[in-house]
């Protein structure tokens, strides 16, 4: 599903923005109660700035225009960390303060190059008791290099940084009152850096895990945008292993590199990382190094339904538009399958009876112990009939459910298919009829097998026909005529005449488009009905537009960002992913036509961008930075499903799993490394996203605020 914009009609807005809400914002001092004056400062995103001087641990109270607001606290005593909240209604903020120290020390540059403006401190609480206190401070740099910045007063781990430069760690450092915390001199060394966490497994021996090591294996390496790396080889690079298991590679040349752990005989998974300039590449997921496991899979019954093995597949995703084989073979006559040698990792299992088809796929852990995997597959009869208005079709039929990802039948000249399927907790079956003659491809949801194993799929006998001409009115042949509604697409391909035929489809609205080589058709909106068959159509292909795209970010050029460019005022517009090459450049198409856009960028090692805008010509420039935060939102519900409004533009949020690291966890679906800002979630039908773009009010929506490095939940 391609993301699309969501319009409020503007006296929405208009009437907001004439009221103003009561906020209720409360400091209170963490630690010892302590009383004095702070100053609470409110910023709007319209530049709008309220001050109020307050005690601490009091209200203070304030009416304030509907929107989003960041609330500070200035003070020479006391910490905090900066809070956003969006005004709709009455509001109550609270805000802890800490007591405040100082950090200074003294920057060295390892070249001969000019000091940075600033440093970044980034903390976090040194305990075990509850949830660490974490953030940032800033540090600006005088002219002799000396630097200084307010911390909580608090056992931290330190990582300064600059901009450009490779991070160092500061571990276990006391913040004391009364005294300054002194680094000493900090030494800035030019160039990107990997930085990462690793963690031995408890029955790993104690001298092999003293034996630790964390090495980047470099797949590619590109020295655009590190001009002042010299003798660039694709040479394995060692990490610094620091306590705590956190470990850094330094001066790290740009390219694509395997990140890997090994203490003796155990390693732990392998981590792909994109270094891009000179900026920190840190992974999200934590090295375990254990011993390779054992995966044991139990297939009851012993033997498929023509009494012959099993067939399984183990595999594995190196990357998220990745999937490769680990291993593939039969289970013994008793059913068991063994893989040997398994690193931690998460594997994929599937498996069929021996002529094929995968009638089970299971998702598999594998952690710091073998594992056992008991598979039962009871089996059924199914016998079923596929019908054209009435009238036998023979077809391909495939039936699908959540455990089942495909088991394949074939309808005879009468139209009746019958054979053995896995019994499936599901209720229903997705079905897939493919006929060529006539031209059927439907996909049919929610389709009941009865308690004797009957299966009717009985199609309507509603025919589209049209034809695909060039602009000079020349039919085209083997174009791709492409049928979607709300939930759902189909395609067939044009004649040598240019002519197409698709028959079988439901009552209802559709919209229908074509394409061929560098051409589109604008898409028709067509209602088939149960009356006689609709006129035909005529899509006629015009060239589309080509649009040059550069992804940049501080450091320079991004190479390997997946770029996607949805148009928003054209229905039925294709919206292909592309990727940057080394120089942060593609060259990719639009639909005729086009003016509006909403654009998502996925940048390795950068935050991601979802926006909306006009096309103007030239070269569209995407800057992205390194700022992300976190958000969670709920999985779909029923045929309510999540989306996020932000910058103009909407997204399927269920779209970034495959392709943002994003993971569900318990009934939350949680994306990384997301573009600050404000965010609205809109749990909407396929069949509601449409209207939503034309201007109706979403519904079910919640919004909120995410900063930078930080998180947001949005409800329902």
């Amino acid at each position: 599903m391609r993301p699309v914009r969501i319009l409020l009609p503007a006296a929405f807005f208009l009437a907001r923005a004439i009221l103003a809400d009561p906020v209720t914002v409360t400091t209170h001092t963490i630690g010892s109660p302590a009383s004095g004056n702070v100053t609470v400062v409110l910023r709007s995103q319209a530049h709008e700035t309220i001050r109020k001087i307050a005690d601490t641990d009091t209200p203070v109270s304030f009416d304030l225009k509907p929107g989003v607001w960041a609330v500070d606290i200035e003070s020479a005593d006391w910490w905090h960390q900066r809070r956003y909240f969006t005004v709709d209604g009455s509001v109550t903020i609270d805000v802890p303060l800490w007591r405040a120290g100082e950090v200074r020390g003294r920057v060295e540059m390892v070249r001969h190059s000019a000091l940075p403006r600033e440093l970044t401190a980034r903390f976090i609480e040194m305990t075990s008791e509850r949830k660490p206190l974490s953030g940032e401070a800033s540090c600006p740099i005088a002219e002799d290099g000396r630097f200084g910045c307010r911390v909580p007063m608090l056992a931290l781990d330190l990582r300064v940084k600059a901009k450009g430069y490779v991070t160092r760690f500061f571990w276990n450092r006391h913040v004391e009152p009364g005294k300054d915390l002194d680094l000493g001199t900090v030494l800035l060394q030019e160039g990107a850096a990997i930085v990462g966490r690793v963690e031995v497994a408890p029955n790993v021996p104690a001298a092999l895990a003293k034996q630790l090591r964390v090495f980047a294996a470099p797949s590619t390496v590109s020295a655009v945008g590190a001009p002042n790396l010299p003798n660039i080889k694709l040479l394995t690079l060692p990490a610094i292993v620091e306590t705590k298991g956190i470990f850094h590679i330094d001066a790290v040349p740009g390219g694509e590199y395997t990140i890997t752990a090994v203490a003796g005989k155990f390693r732990s998974r392998s981590i792909r990382v994109g270094v891009r300039g000179t900026a920190t590449s840190e992974l999200h997921e934590t090295l375990l190094v254990s011993p390779p496991r054992q995966l044991r899979v139990l297939i009851t019954p012993a033997l498929d339904p023509a009494t012959k093995h099993w067939h399984v597949n183990l595999l594995r995703s190196p990357n998220a538009r990745e999937e490769e084989t680990v291993t593939s073979s039969s289970a013994s006559s008793s059913g068991e399958f063994v893989a040997d040698g398994l690193f931690p990792d998460r594997y994929r299992l599937e498996v069929g009876p021996y002529n094929g088809g995968r009638w089970r796929s299971e998702q598999v852990d594998v952690g710091d112990s073998d594992v056992t995997l008991p598979i039962s597959i009871s089996i059924r009869d199914v016998h079923g009939k596929v019908t054209l208005g009435g009238k036998p079709l023979n077809a391909s039929v495939t039936l699908r459910s959540d455990s089942s990802p495909g088991v394949q039948f074939h309808s005879g000249d009468d139209g009746r298919f019958e054979g053995q399927l896995p019994t499936d907790e599901s209720k229903t079956w997705t079905v897939k009829v493919e006929s060529d003659v006539p031209m059927v491809r439907r996909l049919v949801t929610h389709v009941p097998i009865q308690d004797d194993g009957a299966l009717i799929v009985d199609l309507p006998a509603n025919v589209l026909t049209g034809v695909v001409v060039d602009s000079s009115g020349t039919p085209v042949d083997n174009a791709i005529v492409y049928v979607t509604r709300a939930g759902e697409s189909q395609s067939t391909d044009t004649e040598k005449d240019g002519w197409f035929t698709i028959a079988g489809l439901s009552p209802d609205k559709y919209q229908v488009s074509a394409a061929a080589f560098l051409k589109e058709s604008r898409a028709v909106p067509v209602e088939v009905s149960d009356q006689p068959a609709v006129e035909p159509l005529r899509l006629v292909l015009s060239d589309v537009q080509k649009v040059h795209v550069v992804v940049l970010s501080e450091f320079g050029p991004v190479a390997g960002a997946e770029v996607s460019l949805s148009p928003t005022d054209v229905a039925g517009g294709l919206a292909p992913i592309d990727v940057t090459d080394a120089s942060g450049e593609l060259w990719t198409t639009i639909s005729p036509g086009a003016k509006e856009l909403d654009v998502l960028v996925f940048p390795p090692g950068f935050s991601s961008r979802l926006f909306h805008t006009r096309v103007l010509g030239g070269t569209l420039t995407l800057h992205v930075e390194q700022n992300g935060g976190t958000v969670s939102v709920p999985e779909s519900d029923g045929d309510l499903h999540p989306y996020l409004l932000h910058n103009g533009a909407i997204s399927l949020a269920e779209g970034y799993l495959g392709v943002w690291n994003a993971r569900v966890a318990g009934s939350q679906l949680v994306i990384p490394a997301l573009d600050p800002g404000l965010y609205t979630l809109c749990m909407l039908r396929y069949s509601e996203v449409v209207s939503a773009r034309a201007g109706a009010p979403p519904r079910k929506c919640r919004s909120g605020f995410l900063p930078q490095f930080g998180e947001l939940t949005l409800e329902q």
